[in-house]
């Protein structure tokens, strides 16, 4: 017992610790990095979608009759995120650092939500870390975990490896390990105004509006997205004769009649929240589900399917 207490009093007392460089000003506030760490790459995007792990991967075979392994469970969240690599000191293994970080986020009231190790699938890098990221991919499955915070509207996904590489500046078999932090909200309706929606409209003739989320496979609008309804309105109050066509699109996961009939009950619901919410006319309002059918991007990687499961607004 004495010996079991020492070693949490020691993992405690690492994660405390902060280097004493300059370079800590590359760190979020919510995590110091792990004691001897060196950052190699950081993003912070004020808003974005971020899709996280919250099970391991399955094996399926997809249309092509080719093996894929998405993941089981996920979840799509938006916000400021800032995503930091770090390369871990010799010696120190993807289980150690991630158990620092985990005793920190433990003691500041965040609850974990998914971990693995050993058991995290096949691919399970390449469903975490696409290579539309910063950080293209760690190369073995390594440790993983994701937390939210006590108030709901933070989380931190930390994932650790043995091997990692990207471009120059890690060789295979060092240590690395990716921080992203989320913090849930931010500028949603800020990112975009009116009047680029007007322009987009003017020049495309559609625009795919980020922040509308629902619940998974369900036709509920999450509370988050209202002030992007709310943005919608003020575009078609601002346009009094502006007709639109709601326009629900899924991803491919599941049967094509299945999600087209989603896709066409999310399209209404978008509709009976400007009417209900904001009294838009309906007879201005059409609303369409055309599901898997007009993606724009793969279906192939968690990433591209977090992008195809959005809405539109098109002229009519």
């Amino acid at each position: 017992m004495r010996a079991k207490s020492l070693q949490i009093a020691c993992v405690l007392a690492v994660f405390s610790l902060r280097l004493a460089t300059a370079n800590d000003s590359e760190d979020h506030p919510f995590v110091s990095r792990y004691k001897g760490s060196v950052v190699l790459e950081k993003s912070v995007v004020d808003y974005d979608q971020y899709v996280m792990a919250l099970g391991p991967t399955e094996q399926k075979m997809n249309r092509q009759n080719l093996f894929e392994w998405p993941l089981t469970k996920s979840e799509t969240i938006a916000g400021k995120v800032t995503r930091i690599i770090y390369r871990l000191p010799d010696g120190v293994s993807p289980t150690a650092a991630v158990a620092t970080y985990d005793a920190q986020l433990t003691q500041a009231k965040f609850r974990t939500l998914f971990r693995c190790g050993g058991n995290c699938g096949t691919n399970f890098a390449s469903a975490v870390h696409p290579k539309s990221t910063p950080y293209e991919r760690l190369f073995s499955p390594g440790v993983y975990m994701a937390a939210q915070g006590a108030d709901g509207r933070n989380y931190v996904i930390v994932h650790a490896s043995e091997h990692g590489y990207k471009s120059d500046k890690v060789d295979l078999g060092k240590a690395v390990l990716s921080l992203v932090v989320v913090e849930k909200g931010g500028p949603a309706t800020d990112a975009v105004s009116v009047q680029s929606w007007k322009s987009a409209l003017d020049r495309e003739g559609h625009v795919a509006i980020e922040g509308l989320f629902f619940d998974v496979d369900s036709a509920t609008i999450k509370p988050e997205s209202r002030p992007v309804v709310a943005k919608i309105a003020e575009l078609l109050q601002s346009e009094p004769n502006l007709r639109l066509f709601i326009v629900g699109h899924t991803d491919n996961t599941g049967e094509a009649q299945h999600n087209i009939a989603l896709s066409t009950r999310r399209a209404e619901a978008v509709v009976d929240a400007l009417a209900t919410q904001h009294s838009t006319d309906r007879k201005r309002l059409k609303p369409l589900g055309v599901g898997p059918v007009a993606p724009v991007a793969s279906n192939r990687t968690e990433e591209g399917r977090a992008r195809n499961r959005r809405v539109e607004i098109v002229e009519q």
